[in-house]
């Protein structure tokens, strides 16, 4: 009797059936196998590499500092040398000190774990400076640059002569017409040598991560930041675009087409750096940096105490470094308004309270600046460098609110820190006033000062005249800007006055 093909065709199939099923189960316990290793894996990297993000303690709150630089004025509004004024304000118990420009009045403040407090003290230190001032007749200008041409005078130690001859005069002497502000955080607890004044590189992937990530959203914030905070449309007499000082501060002068950048000669010593990934790259960029300049003094022939390797974070002039303080030093903004300092500061210390305290992920990513400073549970993207660097960079120095993209990116970054700051502490709300006024009318320090000169019919070529007249009625909205900021602090404290 034949074999019925039916009945052997069902059974062929229903063991094809039973071993494919065999197969699926040993297959799916391999593939379950697998994705708990890789589970495990990810689990063990994440541990050692990332900061762990529930139930751990967060970093001690770091220290916040700030350093302003400012021009002092004569009676006719020229720049006039401020040696004997400061010895004055240092015997009045000020902290007040020199810079290289001998009209150049630096006016510090130290680090202080609350905000308000150091905020409040660099305002009193500014206005008991323009009060002195003015009983003498002369004036704090509040600006990066002086509109007009001012003669160049500096101290001569071998630090600023070293430079003036290795970057060449005319390079060296453009640097010095530009005025700054310079806010500190300080470091993580454990990640500086104090002894050797030195970056540690440690196995303790909470800290390292931490300072790459407030260095990596500096770097990415720094086009917003300054846009904020541009004060300096005019060097020597000329329009350079809307923030002169990045301008002639930056590198090599690729980016701003100004061959005569302070630092064209020796870029390294002054570079508007990439992301940085690893503490051990960011040492070995300071460590190259240090190169440089040694390099620079051997052929000066005048060593000194130049060399010292204890002050190898001394040489670095770019817009981000860490300091031999063991503070974090943002360096890129122009002096300006204290209204408009302080609100700025208040977006930065929030913005790296979230990083340092909660731990937020810094991450690059291939977005637009509509997507910028955007916050998905606890990541924090930025976008690529190298539209930090090449697009937004330019747009800061040349075009300011003037450009739509820019213009994007700063509100990004503005709102932000203003929801951090609701968070942590809504009582600072009031201080981001300037700055919510600048992003409302879209016009800074710079827009404004070129206007009066449009009016006065030298915009591109503002004459003495101008500059003068200028320069003595925008101290005089100093002193004036310094007390309601002072007034706005001390309501901020719970302490009007």
């Amino acid at each position: 009797m034949g074999v019925d093909p039916l009945k052997e065709a069902g059974r062929l199939g229903k063991e094809a059936l039973e071993a494919v099923e065999d197969l699926g189960e040993e297959t799916l316990e391999a593939v379950e196998d697998l994705g708990k290793g890789v589970v495990e894996g990810i689990r063990r990297l994440t541990h050692l590499h990332l900061p762990m993000r529930k139930g751990e303690r967060p970093l001690k709150r770091s220290k916040t500092g700030y350093e302003t630089e400012l021009f002092l004025l004569d009676g006719n509004g020229d720049v006039t040398d401020a040696a004997a004024f400061i010895a004055e304000g240092k015997r009045r118990g000020i902290e007040v000190t020199t810079e290289a420009m001998r009209s150049v009045v630096e006016v510090l403040c130290m680090p202080h774990h609350r905000h308000q407090s150091v905020s409040a003290q660099l305002v009193e230190n500014l206005t008991r400076l323009s009060e002195i001032a003015a009983k003498d007749g002369k004036a704090l200008y509040p600006y990066a640059t002086y509109p007009g041409s001012h003669p160049i005078s500096i101290y001569k130690t071998p630090r600023y002569l070293t430079l003036r001859r290795q970057l060449g005069r005319e390079n060296f002497e453009n640097g010095m017409r530009c005025c700054g502000y310079h806010q500190h955080y300080t470091l993580p607890r454990g990640l500086f040598d104090h002894s050797h004044k030195r970056l540690r590189v440690t196995s303790r992937s909470k800290l390292n991560r931490t300072l790459l990530d407030s260095y990596n959203f500096l770097t990415a914030a720094t086009p917003a930041i300054t846009c904020l905070m541009q004060s300096s449309p005019y060097l020597g007499g000329r329009r350079m675009g809307k923030d002169a000082r990045m301008i002639v501060r930056e590198g090599d002068g690729a980016l701003s087409g100004f061959r005569h950048s302070m630092y064209a000669r020796h870029p390294a010593l002054s570079t508007f750096g990439p992301y940085r990934h690893t503490v051990a790259d960011l040492r070995a960029e300071m460590d190259g940096r240090y190169e440089e300049w040694e390099l620079l003094v051997r052929r000066s022939g005048k060593e000194g105490d130049l060399l010292s390797p204890e002050k190898r974070l001394s040489y670095n002039w770019g817009p981000l470094k860490i300091n031999p303080l063991g503070t974090l030093e943002y360096r890129a903004p122009d002096m300006t308004m204290m209204s408009t300092v302080i609100a700025v500061s208040t977006m930065v210390k929030f913005s790296l309270r979230k990083i340092q305290q909660d731990f937020a992920l810094v991450t690059p990513l291939d977005i637009g600046v509509d997507d910028a400073f955007r916050l998905e549970g606890n990541m924090l993207f930025i976008p690529p460098y190298s539209t930090v660097r090449e697009r937004l960079w330019r747009a800061s120095a040349y075009e300011g609110f003037e450009s739509r993209q820019l213009r994007r990116y700063v509100r990004r970054l503005y709102r932000f820190s203003r929801d951090e700051i609701r968070r942590f502490d809504p009582e600072y709300l009031p201080l981001l006033n300037a700055a919510r006024k600048i992003i409302g009318d879209e016009r800074t320090a710079s827009d404004r000062i070129v206007h009066e000169a449009r009016k006065a019919g030298c915009a591109d070529a503002p004459t003495q005249e101008f500059s003068r007249e200028h320069a003595l009625r925008h101290a005089d909205l100093f002193l004036k800007d310094l007390r309601r900021t002072r007034a706005l602090l001390a309501k901020a404290e719970g302490k009007e006055e």
